[in-house]
């Protein structure tokens, strides 16, 4: 587990140093809330069928181009309330998107279309009958989305979560965001 967040540090650190050197991103922060649907039958029994997800990514790296890709840190939080128990994940970690089109924006209808990766360290909390059960392992996720004007943001994706007790909260999301 150790080696995992030393891997981490470093990669994170590698996107920082890679920063130096590219294009600064003009809105690095994005804030992101939403939906997800868990796609497993223990983890809709311990959160329910709809469940908070929120997120924050801040982009430390760009590359130039037409259709760049940006490198970020991010944490994500998923969780839900249910049959006196909880499911709730946390994580933190890299990833990496491209661009279809300019992030400026396609001209003629103000949007740009991206999609992405990301790989990091995350913890599962589930309460059930007063067991608390965790676990932490690697998890990661695969992301498009849509950028309207330079702010507002709509993205889709899917979650794989580590396991806590037989319960996997790996689930599909939507979410809306602002990038500032």
């Amino acid at each position: 587990m150790r080696i995992l967040a030393v891997a981490l540090a470093v990669g994170a650190l590698a996107l920082g140093a890679a920063a130096v050197q590219a294009d600064p991103v003009q809105a690095p922060l994005s804030i992101k809330v939403g939906n997800a649907w868990p796609s497993q039958s223990q983890a809709k029994y311990d959160e329910g069928n709809n469940v908070l997800t929120a997120g924050l990514d801040y982009a430390v790296s760009k590359n130039t181009g037409d259709e760049p890709s940006i490198g970020s840190v991010y944490f994500d939080y998923t969780g839900g309330t249910r049959h006196s128990g909880h499911l709730n994940t946390y994580g933190v970690g890299v990833a990496a998107r491209a661009y279809g089109t300019n992030p400026g924006g396609n001209a003629s209808i103000g949007a740009a279309t991206y999609y992405g990766a990301g790989v990091g360290l995350y913890r599962v909390d589930d309460k059930d009958l007063g067991l608390d059960k965790t676990n932490s392992s690697i998890g990661g996720k695969v992301f498009a989305g849509v950028e309207f004007g330079k702010s507002l943001l709509a993205e889709i994706g899917y979650q794989w979560l580590p396991k806590a007790d037989g319960a996997d909260p790996s689930s599909f999301i939507a979410e809306v965001g602002l990038r500032l």
